[in-house]
């Protein structure tokens, strides 16, 4: 029988420039997989203090810790039933050595290009990879969210394009919902790379974007890069004072429940109509488990939960449907699996 208390280990990720650092194990369980470098933490011992010995056991690396990760403690996690918790940390080199060298448990140590990971990496060695790489460098992760993020675990995006049906698909689907005249102001909120932007524009409406993704914004359009720009959620200045109507879709889902309140106040004060798309669950888990696939969701909640943020923050008149043809076809088997807002 299994242990039947959890044991605590540590999990160290060490990157250089594009590159992280994993181990070949030599031991079961997943002999012969690649991970994080880690392992236990012995009587006595602080975190910080098992993942620095840990590290110089089996690279022969000296480092400090950077920040903490997470705490990693679901009691299936890993792979031959016994109940580990691992804290997570980012890590740096400090001694700018590059002799590794391997203990009893490791076979090889690499460091691997962020876009060429091993296709499988032991237990969940991927999610904090990416999580670290989130918080440690947010302009390198949106490239690799954009244009790798399927085939490495972090989004539901490859090669994030330009597709003029789809967009126009999009556009008149918003356009015929929300009654959106050629007069009216538009603000796409999360434009990413101003597909939308575009595509309105095109066809004759005056739209804005605005992105917290820098990566995204430097690879805007040309023709409409002075209509899309950089905010942060910390400070959300937006390219003009009053919009008609905002758009934004597949995006508030991203904020934490910290922040959704000040995001949905300031939107209030410089939009007359919002329209959200947003993937709906209930209690943490979303109804169409692909979304799980994007670790940068934050919140996985129903329609009442999101309306009643709406009204906290000062929209007066919630209306919700759930299927428009044009908007997120490619979802609409579940017919509760996502929310479209219209909130004024």
């Amino acid at each position: 029988m299994l242990n039947s208390l959890p044991v605590i280990h540590t999990d160290g990720v060490i990157f250089k420039e594009n590159k992280v650092l994993l181990s070949k194990r030599k031991i079961d369980p997943c002999k012969g997989s690649w991970c994080l470098p880690g392992g236990r933490v012995e009587f006595g011992e602080t975190l910080e203090e098992a993942i620095i010995r840990e590290i110089k056991e089996e690279t022969n690396l000296a480092v400090e810790k950077v920040r903490l990760v997470g705490i990693y403690d679901d009691p299936n996690r890993d792979p031959i039933g016994r109940h580990i918790i691992s804290a997570c940390y980012i890590l740096k080199a400090i001694d700018g050595s590059r002799n590794f060298r391997i203990n009893k448990e490791v076979s090889r140590l690499k460091l691997f290009p962020l876009d060429k990971l091993p296709d499988f990496i032991a237990f969940d060695h991927k999610k904090m990879i990416w999580e670290a790489l989130k918080i440690a460098n947010p302009w390198l992760f949106d490239r690799f969210y954009f244009e790798h993020g399927l085939e490495n675990g972090i989004s539901l995006y490859s090669n994030y394009r330009w597709l003029p049906s789809r967009y126009f698909s999009l556009a008149k689907a918003l356009i015929d919902l929300a009654k959106i005249e050629k007069s009216n102001t538009i603000l796409d909120f999360g434009c990413a790379k101003g597909y939308l932007v575009r595509i309105f524009r095109e066809l004759g409406f005056s739209c804005w974007g605005c992105d917290s993704s820098r990566y995204a914004i430097e690879h805007v359009d040309p023709l409409i890069k002075k209509y899309c720009f950089i905010i942060s959620n910390d400070e959300m200045i937006l390219p003009n004072e009053k919009y008609d109507f905002c758009i934004s879709k597949d995006v508030l889902e991203h904020i934490s429940k910290n922040d959704i309140g000040y995001v949905l106040k300031t939107l209030r004060t410089h939009v007359n109509t919002l329209i959200a798309v947003i993937p709906l669950g209930e209690r943490g888990d979303y109804l169409i488990p692909e979304y799980h696939k994007d670790i940068t969701h934050e919140i996985a909640e129903d329609a009442d939960w999101w309306s009643e943020q709406f009204k906290n923050s000062g929209w007066n008149s919630i209306e919700i449907k759930y299927r428009v043809p044009g908007i997120k076809d490619t979802w609409s088997f579940k017919e509760f699996g996502n929310g479209i807002f219209i909130a004024r």
